[in-house]
């Protein structure tokens, strides 16, 4: 589930440019001690931010969070915020390294967005900035190609012409509802169905957390 965070931001945020996107981008927070969105929506105030520069920030325990809105310029990777989604990993993986919910967790959103945005390259902020952010033992590699996975898999399941997001009159974007043919489809999936470790059932949970209203 994508939890809300409901953030107060200090000035009005500027809307991305016809909300292109083509990069999705991604961060390690470099703190290896527990910290939440709230935290990081305050200490970025302190550098003089509106708030929380990420759109997105996953927890050690797969819980996932929204931060600055996802239509709006982003403030976390200089020279590109104004045409990428940028997500943010709980930890130092220049120390410590992924837990498995965590990993499964932002492969899962990263390949719904990817859905959304068929034109985002998903990268690391180290391959369009200086700094070794998301850290040498953040599993990039594995975490695009298990996107790639997903991606085609949910598309195979679904059709390639199923659309998932959508943005309202308010600016504000949103994951569409499965018709009934997909959900039937979903229903007819086992509950243990997996490819290796990575449980594909968890991505269809979560697409039926979103689809029902929890985003």
């Amino acid at each position: 589930m994508i939890n809300h965070s409901e953030l107060k931001f200090t000035e009005e945020l500027e809307l991305r440019k016809d909300y292109s996107t083509n990069y999705i981008i991604l961060h390690h927070t470099e703190v290896e001690t527990p910290h939440t969105v709230n935290d990081i929506h305050r200490w970025h105030q302190k550098k003089g931010y509106a708030g929380i520069g990420y759109h997105y920030f996953i927890r050690k325990d797969g819980e996932i969070y929204e931060g600055r809105p996802i239509e709006t310029v982003g403030a976390h990777t200089k020279g590109y915020n104004g045409e990428s989604v940028g997500i943010a990993y709980e930890g130092d993986f220049n120390k410590q390294t992924m837990s498995e919910r965590q990993e499964d967790a932002g492969v899962m959103l990263i390949a719904l967005l990817s859905l959304a945005y068929e034109d985002a390259g998903v990268v690391g902020r180290s391959e369009l900035a200086d700094g070794t952010s998301p850290g040498k033992h953040f599993p990039l590699e594995r975490i695009k190609e298990k996107v790639e996975t997903c991606k085609k898999w949910l598309k195979a399941l679904f059709g390639e012409e199923k659309q998932f997001w959508i943005m309202d009159a308010e600016g504000r974007n949103h994951y569409v509802g499965l018709d009934n043919e997909a959900n039937e489809k979903r229903q007819q999936m086992p509950s243990s169905f997996t490819d290796g470790n990575f449980d594909y059932n968890k991505i269809l949970d979560l697409l039926s957390e979103v689809t029902e209203g929890n985003y």
